[in-house]
This record gives C-alpha cells, structure tokens and sequence, in this order.
C-alpha cells in the first residue's frame, strides 16, 4: 500500500516536472521567436535607412544634374551635347551623372514628317519596303484623325511591331511642328531616313558637324544636297535621360532652355530602364 502511494507520489511529481519542463521551453522557444523577430525587424530597418540614402543620394543627384544641364546645353559648349550621345554633369557627393540630351528639332515629328521620310525611317531600323509603306500609311491615317500627343499613343500604332519600335522610339517625337530635320542635331538614324543617305554619308555628315568649317558652310552644303529634308535650327527643346552612377533606371523628360540660361523642366517620365531618349 505504502508502496503504491510512493508510485502514485512519484508519477505525480513527474507529471508536475513535464509539464514545468515544457512550460519551460514553451517559454524559451517564444522568446527565441522574439529575438529572431527583432533581429529580423532590425535588419529590415536597417535595410530600409540605407535604401531611403540611397534614393535620397540619387534625387539630390538628379536635382543638382537638372541644374546644370541648362550650362551644358549653352551654344559655345553644347556642340556634341544635343545629339543624343551620353556625357555626364557634375554633381554632388562625387556621384557621376551620365546624360544624354537630344534636341527636338534633330528629330523626326510623326504629327508632321512626309511620308517619304516616315517610310524612310522604317526601312532604315530594319523593315522592308512593303512593311514600311503599310506602317507610314497606318501612322498617316492616326495623324490625320487627330494630332498624334504622346509617346504612348506612338507605341500603340507599333504595337505590332515591337522590334521596329524599340528602333525607332528614340528618333521619333511629338513635340513641335517642323516637318525637317535640324542638321546640326539629327541622329544617325533619322539621317539615314533621308532619301539618298547612305550610312557613309551620314557618318561623315556627323563628324562634319563637329568640325570648324561646319558654321561656315559645311551646314549650308549639307542642306543644299539633302533638300528639302534637312533643314530648320535647333528651338531649345530637348528630350533628355539621366542616369547616376551603374543606376539600371534612367529618369527621362522633356525641357527647354530659356533666356535665362536656365534648363526649364517640362515634363518627366517614370524611371525607365530603357537605354534611349524617348522623346
């Protein structure tokens, strides 16, 4: 009897020490959550301060790069600056700002261009002769209905074509109303547009225009053979992208330079990862 109540005794002192004992780690193992939470939750801080420094870091960048693009774009410097090829601009925090500025006027307007110059355009990105005229055609009749306003309406008329417009997107613009080519700005593709542009004529054209006898009359020459497509003087409007350091997206828009010297932000687009100006 005595026995049976030492037994009875003993699974009972068992039974209290199991349970305390997983009480226990029931206990530590929350705790052991919490720590892993708050380690976790530290670290997602600390991830998030350093990324909100580094957007910070890149607007402030792109803040002081706007500013100065006004003096990059200034007629005795901006020679090689209006075309579309990349240079950079000072800014802060030692970050290096490439940019690449394309003015408005180099490019072709699908709301006014010939057909000829359209068609031209098309066949120079890789089109072939029939597949352009249907595009010109298609882009003629949108234009006719109403004036073509955006990028976007752009890309939905190629939208069949993705592979040409990712060709023609940065050449092509709706801003402004010439129906030529500025020859002091034109990029290479929108050159080759051209009706009897070769890519060797475009090629030197372009170094050309770099050099000292361009102001003097290599413009006039360029202008006589190639009329009446080339044409017309850059108006101070520009598509412009902006890329800080190994940046993956660019910031892209249009501004304009006023009287004043300064670079006058029109509109921006979304971060883009897209390598070219998309006027």
């Amino acid at each position: 009897m005595f026995a049976c109540s030492r037994g009875v005794a003993m699974t009972k002192g068992q039974s209290e020490g199991g349970a305390i004992l997983v009480a226990v780690l029931l206990v530590l193992t929350l705790l052991a959550g919490i720590a892993a939470a708050l380690v976790h939750s530290g670290r997602n801080a600390l991830l998030t301060l350093r990324a909100e420094d580094t957007l910070l870091r890149r607007e402030n960048a792109l803040h002081s790069a706007l500013a100065s693009l006004g003096g990059a774009l200034s007629p005795a410097l901006s020679a090689g600056q209006r075309d579309g090829r990349s240079f950079t601009l000072p800014s802060p925090a030692d970050a290096v700002v490439t940019a690449k500025v394309q003015a408005i006027s180099g490019l072709i307007n699908a709301n006014t261009a010939p057909m000829v110059l359209l068609e031209g355009l098309l066949r120079a990105a890789g089109a072939d002769d029939q597949a352009a005229q249907d595009k010109a055609a298609a882009l003629d009749a949108a234009r006719q209905q109403a004036p073509i306003h955006s990028t976007g309406e752009l890309a939905l008329l190629f939208a069949d074509t993705p592979a040409i417009w990712q060709q023609v997107r940065p050449v092509l613009t709706v801003w402004g109303r010439a129906d030529t080519l500025d020859p002091d700005t034109a990029p290479r593709l929108a050159l080759l547009a051209i009706p009897g542009m070769t890519a060797e004529a475009a090629d030197t054209l372009i170094t050309a225009r770099a050099g000292a006898g361009w102001d003097a009359t290599g413009r006039v020459e360029a202008e006589l053979l190639y009329r009446p497509f080339l044409a017309g003087q850059d108006q101070g409007i520009y598509a412009f992208s902006l890329r800080v350091g190994a940046d993956r997206l660019a910031s892209a828009g249009i501004g304009m330079l006023g009287k004043d010297g300064r670079f006058h932000l029109i509109g921006l687009d979304w971060p883009s990862a897209e390598e070219d100006i998309a006027p």
